[in-house]
């Protein structure tokens, strides 16, 4: 047998650039094999020398290699410098298909890791050029990562010195240290970490030192985009910090602003497109990542949801992390600094943050993506271990969604210790874990404000329906109300069966934003009776005023009603 070719292999015939008194050396005819990881089609790239100038490149079906003229065709449309006369041009696109290599390389549909190699952009760390590559259209994506300013000294007294002085500067540059060892956290799904503050409090300040940790950008990447388009960016920030700023701009989908976020949360978060018709997907294929978000804001996941008078779930608070950030009369993100700093002080340490960022960037995530990836062995049991350390000694106690929220503060806090133990980070371990805990901290904080206005919520609504005047016990025979706002619910016997006859106007007024929660309890705890055709409400004939009406309204059994609004009530929280 004879020896397979390499992935990469120039052709026979070089040809030198126009203007050779510039740039003297030759450009070469390079061909490259790859395998899209999408499709599983393999495709034929060639380099070449550009007519402008300067090399250039085009990707082609591998059937290509039978269509000579086609082959042609497309380099010449590609602006590729070919020769006039037949016979070089032959000998040129021979050696093109002599060098085809046997075997291909990766045309990867997402940035990092592959393997024991982490693409970055389009930088293969641990791996050779010749054997992975991103496809151009995520590519596009991930355009303000991977480039380089300043120097790591320079970053480190600029940015991460100063970014001390604040818990959320601070956790913002470990949160995007984070994102290339979260898959290693044993998380169920990715993250997003959210700055939220109805003022000019830092937020962006904090979001671009983040983003300078792996890149630089004129202006910050927001959440006005299609799902479409957050998916493709999602793929090209697979396992790097991916930042979205201004949730304000969020573009909703139908069905309304909270419904859109949180299916575009959970998408995004679980880490894979929305299947297409076979009719796009060629255009528009699925895609898939790890997403580690941080975002900005100026109200909480739940403020968002309060506006609609719904609820999160459970599942969407696990995967959104409210990071409340002080007001602007508290010093916004700059809550270690020395008392009685002006606000003036505090501007010009955000500026002077700023301003760092934007000429020292990107340095720091190809430091410690090489570190990653030279101790990739051992490196997935020294996040663990971080990880465990975090919960024990930040939230021992925690269980359930509030369990899974600290392991994603432990792989922040996994991060900034590792990166403190290398030299990354010119802070100390105690530091590291004050950040971690204090925020985390935080957000269980407002998770049990949330647990206190839904325990609330329950005591009005059980206060509600024992009101006899708003809620009457009726007889049997139609009922009869003296006017559509005399009453909220009543009960009655049918079928020898006692039913709670609510209206839904009624539990949202009493309970709020709360609603949603409360029926998903009283529905788990059987308490909630099915309407017809599967409806949630269930029709009744009824007098008002004299006059027969309809009207719809939630049916309950009243024992297991009362039961699952007890605080003792088994599964609620």
């Amino acid at each position: 047998m004879g020896m397979k070719k390499s992935h990469r292999k120039p052709a026979l015939i070089p040809l030198s650039r126009p203007n050779a008194t510039v740039m003297p050396q030759a450009i070469a005819w390079t061909a490259y094999r790859w395998r899209d990881q999408i499709s599983g089609t393999d495709l034929l790239e060639v380099r070449f020398p550009a007519a402008g100038g300067g090399e250039g490149s085009a990707l082609f079906p591998i059937s290509v290699v039978d269509a000579r003229q086609r082959l042609i065709a497309g380099l010449r449309d590609n602006g590729a410098l070919l020769p006039m006369d037949q016979q070089s041009r032959d000998a040129i696109i021979g050696g093109i298909l002599a060098a085809i290599p046997d075997e291909p390389g990766l045309q990867a549909g997402r940035s990092g890791w592959h393997d024991n190699v982490f693409l970055y952009a389009e930088d293969p760390i641990n791996g050779a050029a010749n054997k992975i590559r991103l496809r151009d259209d995520i590519a596009l994506k991930v355009s303000e990562l991977g480039v380089t300013g300043g120097t790591l000294s320079r970053w480190q007294a600029k940015v991460a010195r100063p970014a001390a002085k604040s818990t959320y500067v601070s956790f913002a540059i470990a949160a995007a240290l984070a994102a290339p060892i979260s898959g290693f956290a044993e998380l169920d799904e990715g993250a997003v970490f959210n700055f939220h503050s109805k003022s000019s409090t830092g937020k962006t300040t904090a979001l671009l030192a983040a983003l300078s940790v792996a890149g630089k950008a004129k202006k910050l990447p927001d959440w006005n985009a299609s799902g479409r388009a957050l998916h493709e960016r999602s793929a090209a920030h697979s396992d790097l910090p991916m930042v979205l700023d201004d949730l304000e701009r969020f573009r909703a989908d139908e069905g309304g602003r909270v419904r859109s976020l949180s299916n575009r949360l959970h998408t995004i978060t679980g880490g894979r497109s929305s299947s297409l018709s076979t009719v796009v997907r060629d255009s528009l294929p699925e895609l898939e990542w790890f997403a580690w978000v941080l975002s900005s804001g100026p109200l909480s996941l739940r403020e968002e949801f309060e506006r609609e008078r719904l609820e999160p779930s459970l599942g969407d608070e696990r995967r959104w992390i409210d990071i409340k950030v002080p007001p602007e009369e508290s010093g916004g993100i700059w809550d270690r600094v020395t008392p009685g700093e002006t606000p003036r002080q505090l501007a010009e340490r955000s500026e002077a943050v700023k301003s760092a960022c934007r000429s020292n960037y990107g340095i720091p995530m190809k430091r410690w993506l090489r570190h990653l990836t030279a101790n990739y062995t051992t490196i997935s049991g020294e996040v663990r271990a971080h990880v465990d350390q975090y919960v024990a000694l930040a939230c021992p106690r925690a269980s359930g969604p509030e369990r899974s929220i600290a392991r994603k503060f432990g792989a922040v806090y996994a991060a900034g210790q590792i990166a403190v133990q290398i030299g990354l980070l010119p802070w100390t371990p105690a530091f590291v874990l004050d950040v971690c805990r204090d925020l985390r901290a935080s957000n269980a904080l407002t998770a049990s404000r949330r647990d206190v206005a839904v325990s609330q919520a329950r005591s009005a609504l059980k206060a509600a329906v024992i009101d006899r005047q708003r809620v009457p016990v009726l007889g049997s025979g139609q009922p009869s109300f003296l006017s559509d706002d005399s009453f909220d619910g009543f009960r009655q016997v049918r079928n020898g069966v006692e039913v709670l006859f609510l209206r839904w106007e009624t539990i949202d007024r009493v309970c709020g934003a709360a609603s949603e929660k409360i029926l998903r309890d009283l529905r788990d705890a059987g308490a909630l009776r099915g309407g017809q055709g599967g409806k949630k409400t269930l029709q009744v004939r009824l007098m008002l005023n004299g006059q027969e009406s309809k009207l719809r309204f939630l049916a309950f059994d009243p024992h297991l009603f009362a039961a699952a609004l007890s605080p003792q009530a088994p599964g609620v929280q």
